[in-house]
């Protein structure tokens, strides 16, 4: 599936967006021309959500009955600690440090994405989007996208694949009305 790695790829680029913002407002006078890198992410993080967003909007949805559930991005706290803050301390005064950093970013990338810790990030947290491990009836396990607080075994939940172990459920707000199990 070709979105799978833009899928991916994107979600990652957004678990970013807070690092890009900061590292912009705290090196806006001394980075010069290497402060096009972090902006350049920060844009692509922004534009990577917004066609997550609009596949998920126009996307086929199917449904998913769930035979059970664990919450899975209440590792966001320690993401932010481990991979966002040690970035926060660079002088960037070289290309060969900037390939440096570069290198180690896209070390991180590879493993965020290979190892489905899409469900770490931030900025969907901020937007109370929660991510869940599902085992569903049919026997798979997924990772889902949804803005419920609260999934129950048997519920039925139709959602948008974007990868193959990734789903993301439309948000169910046409005219204003959620269930009970999920959040606003």
């Amino acid at each position: 599936m070709v979105l799978s790695s833009v899928a991916k790829s994107c979600l990652f680029l957004s678990s970013y967006l807070p690092l890009w913002a900061i590292l912009i407002l705290f090196h806006w006078t001394n980075w010069g021309l290497w402060l096009t890198i972090p902006f350049a992410a920060l844009i692509g993080g922004l534009a990577g959500l917004a066609i997550l967003r609009h596949w998920v909007g126009t996307g086929s949805t199917e449904r998913i009955t769930v035979a059970s559930v664990m919450r899975q991005d209440s590792d966001s706290v320690a993401y932010i600690v481990t991979y966002i803050l040690p970035f926060l301390t660079l002088a960037v005064t070289s290309a060969p440090e900037a390939a440096g950093i570069v290198g180690l970013f896209l070390t991180i990338m590879l493993v965020y994405v290979s190892s489905d810790m899409l469900y770490v990030n931030p900025v969907l947290a901020a937007l109370k989007w929660r991510a869940y491990s599902i085992h569903t009836a049919r026997g798979s396990e997924l990772v889902l996208i949804t803005r419920r607080r609260l999934i129950r075994e048997n519920s039925v939940i139709d959602a948008v694949r974007l990868a193959d172990v990734v789903w993301w459920e439309r948000d169910r707000r046409p005219s204003g009305d959620m269930d009970q199990d999920s959040g606003s």
